[in-house]
């Protein structure tokens, strides 16, 4: 526990300090770094239980997409770029350089392991590079993107606190054993509470489309989503008989384990806060 009390706040600082400093830019730069760890130990994880990946290839094309999906826009002649079109044009780059790569045995599981870590990963973390980008002001994008991470983590953090006192009645007892309903259900609360917090304290940092009910129902709906997404990766770790993903991070594990709980949150937050904005 002593662990990961310091890497969390460790991990929180740093993040923050290079955001305030270094703005948007660094945050999609960070965000494709720990992208293609997570990715990394996605295809290791795999590979433990018997499914063979193009890793590389699925790294850089996973990296391209982050980074592309928040720098071409901003060039004139890529202005209409996004996320989606960037997918597709990689996957029918992908699907051109495997057929000219060497072997034959279980291609087509190979690249459908290799393109589902692409999409599992860059393409739903691209979500944020998207909030991000729905403000002409990138700096009130970035604040509500690392609101949204909060939303998330704060779930994770309620959750523990509340379902190691609390927890009695078992979550998803044969994916993940210590999840309780109390703990979820603490975890939603309090992440709602931090998230209503933040914005009453930093009101003038938010669009003004932002209201207390739509703010709560944001925090609401993306808190309970980011459950189902810690639940999905402990399903993966299930199925191969492992702990944590990696161990790059004491007290945490790898940097899957860190980012699973954002991988469904960010795109259910982005598509909340466009609706909110067009409304």
């Amino acid at each position: 526990m002593k662990n990961r009390v310091i890497s969390t706040v460790t991990l929180w600082l740093i993040i923050l300090l290079v955001l305030f400093f270094m703005g948007a830019p660094a945050g999609a730069i960070l965000l494709t770094i720990l992208s293609g760890l997570a990715q990394y130990e996605y295809y290791q994880l795999a590979k433990k239980g018997g499914f063979a990946s193009h890793a590389t290839l699925g790294i850089i094309l996973g990296s391209f997409l982050i980074l592309g999906a928040y720098f071409l826009p901003k060039i004139e002649l890529f202005n209409s770029v996004n996320s989606a079109g960037l997918l597709i044009v990689e996957i029918v780059i992908y699907c051109i350089v495997v057929l000219f790569m060497s072997g034959t045995n279980n291609k087509f599981i190979t690249m459908i392991t290799t393109l589902s870590g692409i999409i599992y990963f860059p393409l739903l973390l691209c979500s944020f590079v998207n909030i991000i980008l729905l403000f002409h002001n990138e700096r009130i994008g970035l604040f509500i993107a690392v609101w949204v991470v909060i939303i998330a983590k704060f779930t994770d953090v309620g959750a523990y606190l509340i379902g190691s006192k609390f927890g009695r009645n078992k979550l998803v007892p044969k994916i993940s054993p210590k999840k309780t309903w109390e703990g979820a259900i603490g975890g939603v609360l309090i992440s709602i509470s931090i998230a209503t917090f933040i914005f009453l304290i930093f009101n003038r940092s938010f669009p003004v489309e932002f209201n207390l009910i739509n703010v709560m129902l944001i925090a609401c709906f993306v808190s309970i989503v980011s459950i189902f997404s810690d639940l999905f990766e402990s399903l993966i770790k299930r199925e191969v008989k492992v702990k944590d993903s990696g161990n790059i991070i004491p007290g945490i594990g790898g940097a899957f384990d860190l980012m699973d709980s954002l991988l469904f949150a960010a795109p259910l937050a982005y598509l909340l806060i466009k609706f909110i904005l067009l409304v």
